[in-house]
């Protein structure tokens, strides 16, 4: 089982270095905070932060959005009811079992058992909220995350990578 254990692990890790080299790896300094948009008013991401997510299936949304800009006390949390940093929101639709299903990266580093997992009090319980923040807040710089979600030792069934920036 451990073997399994860090061949998932390394495939996740893997999936997020695939998804780190999408985009030109050009630099944008600019330093504005909102994610830019086209004449039509629709977000245009920018290359260096590679494709959007596709959400559905098991994981609903991400924060930091994919491509935004936030500063490093929004990463902070001092408070487990309300969690913040590097989120994700979940739920429990078939396949998923349980809470083992999911696994967190960022940077390549799994953080998956520093999670702060707050669930929502339906019964039984329809998702959750999956959060990690280290108490000074994300470092300073452009970071790309990932979600697997999967049985515990197995393949993962979805993965969703993103990349953000976090300012001064």
């Amino acid at each position: 089982m451990t073997f399994k254990f860090a061949a998932t692990a390394a495939s996740l890790a893997l999936a997020i270095g695939a998804f780190a080299a999408c985009g030109d790896g050009s630099d944008d300094d600019s330093g504005d905070a909102a994610t830019p948009t086209t004449a039509g008013g629709e977000a245009r991401i920018p290359a260096d932060f590679g494709p959007a997510p596709k959400f559905g299936n098991n994981v609903e949304l991400v924060s930091p959005a994919h491509a935004s800009r936030v500063k490093q006390a929004e990463t902070r949390t001092t408070d487990p009811i309300r969690p913040g940093g590097l989120c994700a929101e979940v739920n429990f639709d078939d396949p998923v079992e349980n809470l083992q299903w999911f696994r967190m990266v960022l940077d390549a580093e799994e953080v998956t058992a520093r999670l702060t997992v707050k669930v929502d009090s339906g019964n039984p319980p329809k998702g959750a909220t999956l959060c990690w923040a280290p108490p000074e807040g994300l470092k300073v710089g452009k970071h790309t995350a990932a979600l697997s979600v999967g049985p515990f030792g197995g393949d993962p069934i979805q993965v969703i990578g993103w990349a953000f920036e976090v300012t001064d």
